[in-house]
C-alpha cells in the first residue's frame, strides 16, 4: 500500500487514461480497493465464508466496516486463541484476493475462488503457527478451530 491506497486500476487509470479500469476479478465495478477487497463479488464469496467459517452473521459493506468487525472480534473472544487468530484473518484473506488480482493481471492466471479460500486457510495457519503462537489452526468442513 502507498499513502493508504492500494495501486489498483482505477488508482492507475488517473494517470494513464487508456487502461481499462474495471474489476479483473469480476468485471463488474471500477477496480478500486473499496471494490476489490469488499464488492467484487470474488471476494464477497471468500468474506461470506470467513464470516461462517468463525460462525458471525456479518456481511461487511465496506473496508470500514470490515475493520470495525475486526476490533470487536479482538475484544469479543478477549485473550483467547480465537482472538488471536482474528488478527490475522483479515490481514490473511486481502492477502489472498491481492495476490490472485495480480496473478491474473500479471501472470494471466485464471483466479478460482477455491484457490484464493485455500490461500487464505494457508496463511492463517502460517502466519497463527508462526506469527501469534497457537498450537493448532485447521479448517474444518469450512470452521475455524482454533488451539493455544
Amino acid at each position: 500500500m502507498y499513502q493508504g491506497k492500494l495501486l489498483t486500476k482505477a488508482y492507475r487509470v488517473k494517470w494513464a487514461s487508456h487502461e481499462d479500469a474495471s474489476c479483473p476479478l469480476c468485471g463488474e465495478g471500477e477496480e478500486t480497493t473499496e471494490h476489490l477487497m469488499i464488492e467484487c463479488l470474488v471476494s464477497k464469496r471468500i468474506w461470506l465464508r470467513i464470516m461462517v467459517a468463525i460462525e458471525l452473521p456479518v456481511i461487511c459493506s465496506s473496508m470500514e466496516e470490515l475493520w470495525q468487525v475486526d476490533k470487536s472480534l479482538c475484544t469479543h473472544w478477549d485473550k483467547s486463541a480465537r482472538a488471536k487468530i482474528s488478527q490475522i484473518l483479515n490481514p490473511a484473506v486481502t492477502w489472498a484476493i491481492w495476490l490472485a488480482r495480480n496473478h491474473l493481471v500479471f501472470r494471466d492466471t485464471p483466479v478460482y475462488e477455491e484457490n484464493i479460500w485455500e490461500s487464505v486457510e494457508n496463511f492463517v495457519k502460517v502466519w497463527g503457527l508462526s506469527c501469534i503462537g497457537v498450537k493448532r489452526v485447521a479448517f474444518i468442513r469450512e470452521r475455524l478451530y482454533v488451539k493455544e
